[in-house]
């Protein structure tokens, strides 16, 4: 019979320990010692795994029968456009758009599930691997007007917002979390190929990818 890690549970490997996202209860943990190694058999398919140990993980949901789907592609970080890039003109229209967006997203954020967000956003089209001129351009607008909307900035809520204003024009970047232990420390930026849209590079690359969405 073949276990994996089930769909729900997302991880990665930070200074030599497995952080983990619940999906579901939209929590993050870590494992306690005993179970580090057992999960990461687990993790790679190695099936030669006590059946006390193995039971133990299915019971706290970390082991499942079957197949995982879920996987996380290597999202390495070249540049961070923000930095680089010149902040474009606004405009009452932008200030409209942009804000609409952010009282959208901060509405999702705070009100719907997160399992039921991270559902809607990996429903979108493909996602883009080119930086378009016209995506940064769309970037940059939005950018350029954020300062000005009167709501505070949340990692989680100004990404969504930012994938949403640019999906609408037709354009599907990807919403990566990253974790970071002693001190735990999570994040969240938007990533098109190896360039962070909405972040600075130095404070992306302090924290590992564990989703990518």
């Amino acid at each position: 019979m073949t276990y994996c890690v089930p769909d729900h549970i997302a991880f990665c490997q930070v200074q030599g320990r497995t952080a983990l996202l619940d999906i579901r209860r939209d929590r993050y943990f870590a494992l306690p010692a005993d179970l580090e190694g057992p999960f990461r058999q687990v993790a790679s398919g190695d099936e030669h795994l006590a059946a006390p140990v193995l039971q133990r993980l299915v019971r706290l949901g970390l082991a499942a029968e079957g197949e995982r789907s879920l996987t996380l592609k290597p999202m390495a970080v070249r540049a961070s456009h923000p930095e680089d890039a010149p902040l474009a003109r606004n405009s009452a229209t932008a200030f409209f758009d942009v804000g609409k967006d952010l009282f959208k997203a901060r509405h999702a954020v705070r009100y719907r599930p997160f399992p039921a967000l991270m559902a809607r956003l990996a429903a979108r089209g493909e996602r883009a691997q080119v930086l378009d001129e016209a995506l940064l351009a769309a970037t940059d607008r939005f950018l350029a007007v954020r300062p000005l909307i009167p709501i505070k900035p949340v990692c989680l809520q100004d990404s969504v917002a930012l994938i949403d204003h640019l999906a609408r024009r037709g354009f599907h970047p990807t919403l990566v979390f990253g974790v970071a232990l002693a001190p735990f420390s999570a994040h969240c930026w938007v990533q098109v190929a190896d360039v962070v849209l909405n972040d600075a590079l130095l404070k992306v690359r302090a924290h590992t990818p564990i989703l990518a969405v």
